[in-house]
């Protein structure tokens, strides 16, 4: 009788092991399952992220490019304000020029000349 209680008390001690392992067991497929699904989550997030990325960087092509054509448009903007500045300061000379070239026509039209050296004022 002894080994029969010996024996029970070892079946017992395995029965309480194999409820631990059980236990264990299925801790770690609950672990498992977490992680998966966590891993699942991150791997959207990186794909998401490589997304924003590839948006980010045709986005920074398309302002480079709008950059460079503003920057274009002013060199032209400042190329055609130095012409129309030259041709201001011209029509300006030109207008001074009419204007003084009037007065003096002004001017001499108060003046005749009788027989080619006298010269009469009106």
């Amino acid at each position: 009788m002894r080994q029969v209680e010996k024996l029970e008390v070892i079946v017992h001690e395995l029965n309480i092991r194999v409820e631990e392992l059980n236990r264990t067991v299925i801790d770690v497929t609950s672990h498992k399952t977490r992680i998966s699904q966590e891993n699942l989550e991150l791997i959207k997030e990186v794909q998401d992220l490589k997304v924003n990325i590839e948006n980010a960087t045709y986005l920074k092509s398309q302002l480079a490019g709008q950059l460079e054509d503003a920057r274009r448009r002013l060199e032209d903007d400042e190329r055609v304000s130095y012409r129309s500045k030259t041709n201001q300061f011209t029509f300006a000379t030109l207008y001074y020029y009419e204007y003084s070239f009037k007065g003096s026509l002004h001017r001499f039209a108060n003046f005749t000349i009788v027989g080619g050296c006298a010269v009469v004022f009106w």
